[in-house]
């Protein structure tokens, strides 16, 4: 009774096993045309922008290889490169916030590519962070060439932005004294304020 029953149970899971089979293998192919499209459009892309194609395969060799024809500054290759540094160094703890840090260059970097290609940079950038699967075709298959334009080294924030912040914080810096006892901002008294230091002029 029980070699019947288990019998007709197998029987009636072949049909399931065999529907569960059929939609493995249906998802696998999806995503090996997926990645092969992928491939083929950075080998594209890489192409119109003067590298060559294989460089666009190389693992972290070519996410280097983006910053450069993205125009982007260097360090951004280690911020796009977070999560499997924080992978490494945190054993996946810090990864999440490596992974937004890493969303965010991405898009800095994206919205350079996009200028360089002559598209608008914020859908452009956007698409190519979250949608690549539909924007790297667009820039590969479609007219738009690569051209070496002036653009931000900080992607969507212009450099004289950068460069005025940093000189109004130097110049705060540089007028700003400091108790030597205590390191206590002072101001023109000829007393530190927090613990009664003389200060020397």
């Amino acid at each position: 009774m029980n070699e019947m029953y288990i019998e007709n149970t197998l029987e009636n899971l072949i049909p399931f096993f065999g529907l569960a089979w059929f939609f493995i293998l249906l998802f696998l192919l999806i995503v090996f045309a997926l990645s092969l499209l992928f491939i083929i459009t950075r080998w594209i892309i890489f192409r119109k922008a003067g590298l060559e194609g294989w460089e666009s395969i190389v693992p972290f060799y070519s996410s280097w290889s983006l910053v450069k024809i993205s125009g982007i500054s260097w360090w951004f290759f280690f911020i796009i490169n977070a999560p499997f540094f924080a992978l490494i160094l945190s054993h996946g703890l810090l990864t999440p916030f490596a992974g937004i840090a890493a969303l965010i260059a991405s898009y800095f970097l994206y919205y350079n590519l996009a200028l360089k290609f002559g598209k608008e940079p914020i859908g452009y950038g956007l698409g190519l962070t979250f949608l690549p699967i539909i924007f790297y075709p667009i820039l590969a298959f479609g007219k738009s060439t690569y051209k070496d334009v002036n653009v931000s080294s900080y992607g969507p924030i212009s450099e004289n932005t950068i460069n005025n912040n940093l000189s109004t914080n130097d110049k705060k810096n540089k007028n700003n004294k400091f108790c030597k006892n205590c390191g206590n901002q002072i101001d023109e008294s000829k007393f530190c304020s927090n613990c009664g230091t003389k200060i020397s002029k």
